[in-house]
């Protein structure tokens, strides 16, 4: 009853995270598009006048198509990782029974976010962004606590199915 209802918490945690995922994907996703349509529809009215105009105008709009291909790029690689994390998530929350195949692929996703945001966190504290790199840190700190929290679920599972087998 106590693996349960922890099971399901950690579940409902999951789901809630996966949601917001979702929403971040979306927003990159499209946010991506804009930024492609922003960058090939810029005109500079001074452009034609001043060289210095034109030469930013360019420069516009490659960083702005640039950043919008990226965005679109990290959009679809983190809708992969989001539609297999929301997947997994539900099924930990929904299903009566231990999904422990997708309880090992929630944990490999979780150390995966750990990692790289502790490697941005690092990177955004070294480049003088304080704000930024904490807040990165603030959500290391939370993937490494869903880590945590699966690790020891799946430790509760394999102990009490070993009390139900002696």
């Amino acid at each position: 009853m106590k693996v349960d209802r922890f099971r399901k918490t950690c579940g409902l945690i999951l789901l809630i995270k996966s949601y917001l995922l979702l929403i971040i994907t979306i927003i990159l996703f499209f946010g991506g598009i804009a930024l492609m349509i922003i960058g090939r529809t810029y005109h500079d009215p001074n452009a034609t006048q001043d060289v210095n105009a034109s030469c930013a105008e360019g420069f516009t709009k490659l960083f702005s198509t640039l950043f919008g291909f990226l965005g679109i790029i990290i959009g679809l690689v983190m809708a992969i990782f989001t539609i297999v994390y929301l997947i997994s998530a539900r099924k930990i929350y929904r299903l009566p029974s231990f999904p422990k195949a997708a309880t090992i692929c929630l944990l490999v996703l979780e150390i995966i976010f750990s990692i790289s945001f502790l490697i941005s966190s690092i990177v955004a504290i070294s480049g003088k962004e304080i704000i930024y790199g904490i807040l990165l840190l603030i959500v290391f700190a939370q993937d490494l606590t869903l880590s945590i929290l699966l690790i020891k679920l799946l430790k509760n599972k394999n102990t009490s199915q070993k009390e139900l087998v002696s």
